[in-house]
């Protein structure tokens, strides 16, 4: 049977519902506005129906718009599906997101995997967990490592790998606070903190928790910028305090660039693998996960 529909029309018409917008739609996938309109346009007389209303310089989809927008995602998530499938032919390659809360904790994975599996190739990058969850979405990771908490998408999955996973406050070992013989959580009260992106799981958990107490922070200046390298050096320098990974402080404490925060509460987050519910979850998937388990179980 040949088809009516032109599939690219109906990847461009996924972006643009997506986006909310033809001109953010167009810079995601590098066309001009103009093709991408030529694109809706052509939907719309291969369809025979209007697919989107434009008033006051909002999009809004009529009802054969949303319906079809269900379609249209499906099919783009299939063709990146079977593009990854095709790249595998050729070289096989796992792309995989770590939360930045992560990264040094799991740094040694990656190289682990392609030991145990030198026909694949590892692609990781950090982020924070909820850039992570939205790129499992759309099918730029096969699997990510996040903080344990919910994304708010029926789409993904979620893998237990750690349920106690120490965070820590950190601050320079001169920072005024440190004078205190007890450091209460009052302390922390309108202090600036290294907050990160909203996207970062591991700073609304600390907001969340603080809030609960009744405790009020600040966020500093900096930009973030994913790294806990860079996090570290600014709270060693500066009066500001940073929440991290245990793990990923250990080096900067026993060489007395940063000191612990003593609070009177713990603070603990979980750490989840996401992979989409509609995915495959293949044997490189599989490997890499198990193995990030085994590195957490491992540092406990």
């Amino acid at each position: 049977m040949i088809l009516r529909l032109n599939p690219n029309d109906l990847i461009v018409f996924h972006f643009v519902v997506s986006e909310k917008s033809i001109k953010l739609a167009a810079e995601k996938i590098c066309l001009s506005q103009p093709t991408v309109s030529y694109h809706i346009g052509t939907l719309e007389r291969s369809v025979g129906t209007k697919l989107i209303e434009a008033k006051r310089g909002t999009l809004r989809l009529t009802k054969a718009g949303k319906d079809l927008a269900r379609y249209a995602s499906q099919i783009y998530h299939d063709m990146a599906s079977v593009e990854q499938f095709v790249e595998s032919l050729n070289q096989p390659v796992l792309r995989v997101g770590v939360a930045a809360t992560f990264a040094i904790a799991l740094s040694s994975v990656g190289s682990q995997f392609e030991k145990q599996n030198p026909e694949i190739k590892v692609v990781m990058r950090n982020g924070p967990s909820f850039d992570i969850a939205q790129d499992i979405i759309n099918s730029r990771l096969d699997v990510g490592i996040v903080v344990s908490m919910d994304y708010g998408n029926t789409e993904l999955k979620s893998i237990p790998l750690s349920a106690r996973e120490k965070m820590v406050i950190v601050a320079s070992p001169f920072d005024p606070i440190f004078e205190k013989d007890k450091i209460e959580l009052a302390d922390l009260s309108g202090r600036k903190f290294m907050l990160g992106a909203k996207t970062s799981a591991t700073h609304q958990i600390l907001l969340k928790r603080l809030e609960a107490e009744g405790v009020e922070i600040k966020a500093s200046h900096f930009e973030p910028l994913n790294s806990v390298e860079w996090a570290t050096h600014i709270v060693e320098i500066g009066e500001v305090l940073d929440f991290l990974h245990i793990k990923s402080v250990e080096r900067e404490v026993s060489q007395g660039r940063l000191a612990i925060v003593p609070v009177p509460i713990d603070f603990w987050v979980g750490a989840d693998a996401l992979v989409r519910k509609d995915s495959y979850i293949t044997k490189a998937i599989d490997a890499f996960i198990s193995l990030a388990r085994k590195t957490f179980q491992n540092q406990h």
